[in-house]
């Protein structure tokens, strides 16, 4: 005998009790049942959107990736031999004075904007200003030196605007 019959025969509950009993237990297996579809859609939620953010790092690592091949290959097929230099060309980076060793016939286009010095794993690199337009459509802080022709004006009581600095000045 179950527990409800054995109740209802000694006379401490009633039948009206009883089926409000069963009913209550129903209730809450329903609820419960309801609460655990409800957690388990949760987890799927938060489980895509887990997912989602990993897919969206290692996108994004990939690109990175890809963007540092470009450059790299752009530096392989567009330097310029400093081979056989004899002078030396300074420049500022990172707040000292650098240089680099570099061919006569250089120093007037890096000076010019014809040319600009790339630093790439340690190392530098000269190229031609079309290749230095491609690189920094990539990323910019990878050249060092770069005159770009400016369209700056001297200003009107500057003394010395009738002398301007020779592109060739060694320092």
């Amino acid at each position: 005998m179950s527990l409800k019959s054995q109740l209802l025969k000694a006379g401490v509950a009633t039948q009206k009790q009883a089926r409000r009993a069963q009913h209550q237990k129903r209730q809450e297996q329903k609820s419960t049942q309801k609460s655990a579809a409800e957690l388990a859609q949760q987890r799927r939620a938060e489980q895509a959107e887990r997912s989602r953010q990993l897919n969206e790092q290692r996108q994004a690592e990939l690109r990175e990736r890809e963007r540092q091949a470009e450059i790299q290959q752009l530096i392989e097929t567009h330097q310029i031999s400093r081979e056989g230099g004899e002078h030396n060309y300074q420049f500022v980076m990172n707040k000292r004075i650098t240089k680099i060793v570099v061919t006569e016939a250089m120093i007037s286009p890096l000076a010019k904007g014809q040319m600009g010095i790339v630093a790439w794993q340690e190392r530098f690199y000269v190229l031609p200003a079309a290749a230095l337009e491609r690189v920094a459509e990539r990323d910019e802080d990878v050249i060092v030196v770069w005159h770009k022709a400016s369209q700056t004006t001297a200003a009107q009581d500057d003394p010395y605007a009738d002398f301007p600095i020779p592109d060739d000045l060694m320092w």
